[in-house]
C-alpha cells in the first residue's frame, strides 16, 4: 500500500508545474509525508482500537514500501522527469 501510495505521490509532485522547488523536493516530500501519515495512522490504533498497538516494525515497514515505491518511480520514469 505505502509503495503505490508514494509512487503516486512522486508522480504527482513531479508533474505539477506551479511550484518548481516542489517538483526539485518531490522526494523528500513523498517520504516525509508518507512517515508522517504511517506515524498518525500507528497513534490513533495505539489510543482508539483496543486490539490493535504501537508497532514498531510497522512503520519501518512502511518506510521500506515508501523507498520501494519511490525506487519503482525512478526505474520507470526518472529520464522523463529530470
Amino acid at each position: 500500500m505505502y509503495s503505490l501510495m508514494s509512487l503516486f505521490w512522486v508522480i504527482g509532485l513531479k508533474r505539477q508545474n506551479i511550484y518548481i522547488g516542489v517538483r526539485r523536493r518531490a522526494f523528500h516530500i513523498t517520504v516525509i509525508g508518507t512517515m508522517l501519515l504511517s506515524f498518525a495512522i500507528e497513534l490513533i490504533q495505539e489510543e482508539f482500537l483496543p486490539t490493535r498497538g504501537f508497532e514498531v516494525l510497522d512503520l519501518i515497514a512502511n518506510g521500506i514500501g515508501c523507498i520501494f515505491g519511490i525506487l519503482i518511480f525512478k526505474i520507470i520514469y526518472y529520464n522523463s522527469y529530470k
